[in-house]
This record gives structure tokens, sequence and C-alpha cells, in this order.
């Protein structure tokens, strides 16, 4: 099986919420028909959806800008909407070479061995998206309930009040600068909704990458090290794995070439939402929307059960995909090293020049997945990310206690 056809139904929830406006991805075996043109529909809707995240998030800056409480919370909030646009217009902009992306991986595909187990991996990847859209949907419901929970317990309205209050509340400093009409309403929704939904799927369309690159290493790994001391002497054997090591290298370039930047833009999102989510729990307070600026209601957040399971249920899903994202590629890394375990076992007698340019290119190369070419993220990556996030939870604990 060919990439498209291990990996296009990772992008059919995209392509289904407007982020990726390319042909032919519902159908297997429909590599030659998947493109992108601009004359169809899905562009131009596409298109129009970055406008209207552009003024969308222009409100907001604005908004920032000129409010005379500017917090911390504030900042956070408006840090997290610009990397969810950008994330949003880098994912329809990548959709524009989606024909030559998928020539330059079938050309390095070409040059490999086939996966044997690319049917498993099919699988895997029907597994991802499942858990994705349960868990994210799960994630979104109970943030809704949450606040359609605080102003039910605030005010004894109508439904169609509630929905009306629901929208003003929560959108409540953009329809300072538009009047309110449900039309507005709904298309704010709308892009909130997808500003959530390529945040939370950037960590998965990101592990699934990771492991079908994940999957080409392991091959490679277990074929040379079925008794690579048989073939010691044999520099042509050695060549060949070499030629092997570096095409594997160019299929990980490929790749890493596209999704880069929702590497660092994934890391950069998870690291705010982890230490927002970690201080709300520690202050016992949300911020994360109006419902705390009500004077009118003497309904506290966090009286109800509901306020609970949503606050940590949010925390245990960015905490879950965050990490797994993270060891996913870490583990990649690792994979691009093992080679070196098998030319270690060989006796110093055995050694000839392809072997030792071989050791070379492994020992020395820097393979895996990267943050925008600033850095691959490996092992001490993970340990960077869970370090920053504890310094910065215990500088917070440090200055509680202090103000107390």
């Amino acid at each position: 099986m060919s990439y498209f056809d291990c990996m296009r139904q990772i992008y059919i929830p995209f392509k289904l919420v407007g982020l990726f406006p390319v042909s032919g991805l519902l159908k297997a075996n429909n590599e030659n028909q998947s493109r992108f043109t601009w004359k169809s529909i899905n562009a131009i809707s596409s298109l129009f959806i970055i406008i209207l995240h552009i003024l969308y998030l222009s409100i907001h800056s604005y908004n920032y800008t000129f409010q005379e409480d500017i917090s911390f919370r504030h900042t956070i909030r408006l840090i997290d909407h610009m990397t969810s646009t950008l994330a949003i217009i880098i994912f329809i902009k990548s959709s524009f070479r989606w024909k030559t992306f998928l020539e330059n991986i079938n050309k390095c595909e070409s040059l490999l061995k086939s996966l044997k187990n690319s049917k498993k991996f099919v699988k895997l990847s029907k597994r991802i998206i499942s858990i994705f859209l349960i868990s994210h949907v799960v994630d979104q419901a109970l943030h809704i309930a949450t606040f359609v929970n605080f102003i039910h317990n605030c005010f004894t309205l109508s439904l169609s009040e509630e929905i009306k209050l629901y929208f003003i509340t929560y959108f409540r400093k953009h329809f300072v600068h538009i009047p309110f009409n449900p039309a507005t309403s709904m298309i704010f929704q709308f892009l909130r909704l997808q500003l959530n939904f390529v945040v939370n799927g950037m960590d998965f369309f990101i592990t699934a990458h990771t492991l079908y690159l994940a999957m080409f290493f392991r091959n490679f790994n277990r074929n040379m090290r079925r008794d690579p001391v048989r073939f010691a002497g044999n520099k042509m054997y050695w060549a060949n794995v070499r030629m092997q090591y570096t095409r594997l290298c160019h299929l990980v370039t490929n790749i890493d070439n596209v999704i880069n930047p929702f590497v660092l833009i994934s890391l950069l999102a998870n690291l705010l939402k982890n230490c927002k989510l970690i201080y709300v729990i520690l202050i016992n307070r949300d911020f994360s929307d109006g419902r705390s600026y009500s004077t009118q209601c003497t309904y506290d957040y966090g009286e109800s059960t509901l306020d609970y399971i949503q606050q940590y249920y949010a925390l245990f899903y960015s905490i879950a995909k965050t990490w797994s994202t993270l060891a996913a590629m870490a583990w990649l890394h690792k994979l691009t090293r093992i080679p070196l375990d098998a030319l270690f076992e060989i006796g110093p007698n055995d050694y000839n020049i392809e072997m030792q340019r071989f050791m070379d290119q492994v020992h020395n190369s820097m393979i895996g997945l990267s943050g925008l070419n600033f850095f691959v993220v490996t092992q001490s990556t993970i340990l960077t990310f869970t370090s920053t996030i504890i310094t910065y939870e215990i500088f917070v604990l440090q200055l509680m206690y202090i103000y107390e």
C-alpha cells in the first residue's frame, strides 16, 4: 500500500470540517483522482473560512489591545487563538501542493521495500481517528454543557432566551462591535469549534504520520538485525544497507517538510493549555470563558459535579494526547539510532569502509520529526517539556502562597 492508501483516512475528518479541500480522499485506490483545484467549491469555501478566521482573530486582538484589565488569562486566550488560526491557515495551504507532496512520497516509497504490515496500519489509523473523534466530541460537549449549566442556574429564562444569552455571554466582546443576530452567532460558534478541532486534531495527525514512518524503520531494523555478522565482510551488502537508510531519511524529510509547522504549533499550544488547565484546578477557578464575569449570578463555578468532570476530563485528555504525541515522535528518533546497536555487535576484524560510512551516517544524523527545523523531537524534548510545566506550576504556587 502507498502513503495515500495508508493515510487518506487521517485527512478525511479535516476535509469534512472544511480544512483540507482536496478531492478523491473518500475512496480507496483513488490516488490519481486526488488533487486540489481552485475551481472546486471546497477550495472557495476554504478561502472564505480563512477570511472569517482572520476577521475573528482581528476582533479578539482589538479587544485585547484596548481593554483596561489585561491579565494572564487574556494573554493565554489570545496566544491560543493566534496559534489555532495559524494552524488552520497552514493546514489549508498545505492542500495546495497535495499532488506534488504525493509524488515526492511515492518517489521515495518506490525505492524502498513495501510495508508488509500495511493493512495493520490502516486498521490502526481507523482506531486513531475513532479515538480522536470520540474524545474530542466528549471534550467539546462537556465544555458547552458546563456553560449552559451556568446560564441555567443563574437565570430563569425560556429555552430560546437561554440560547440567546449563551451566545451573547460566550462571545460577549465580539458583539460589542457587531450587532447580535442568530446567523452571526452560529458563524462564531462554527469558527470556535473549528479552532478547537484543529488544535486537538494536530496531535493525532502528527501521531499517525509518526507511526507510519516508524513502521518503515522497524522493518529496516528487523531485516538488518537478522544476521548482520554473516554479511560483515560484504561491502556491497553494507553499501545497500546504507542506501536504504538514506532513502528512509529522505522519506522522513519529505513528510517533515509538510508537518513540521504543526509540530511546533502543537507543542506551543499544548504547553499553554496544560499549564492553564493545571492552574485552573490548583486555584479551583475557571477562566476559559465568560461565566466568571456575570455580576447578576450567585452561582459559583465548581458547585456542580459537571464542572469538576469537565475540568478533570479536559486535563486528562490534554495530557494524554500531548504525551502520546511526544512519545511517538521520540520513539521514531530512537528507531533511527537502533542500527548502531547491530553494528556494535560485529567484531573489529570484520569492519570495512562501507560499514564505517554507515556508522558515521547513523551516528551523525539527527533524523526525526522537527518543530519547523528548529529542533528534532527526542526523549530529551519530553523531559524539557515536562520540566517547563512543573517549573511554571511551582512558580504559580509560590505566588499564590505569597499572595495569601
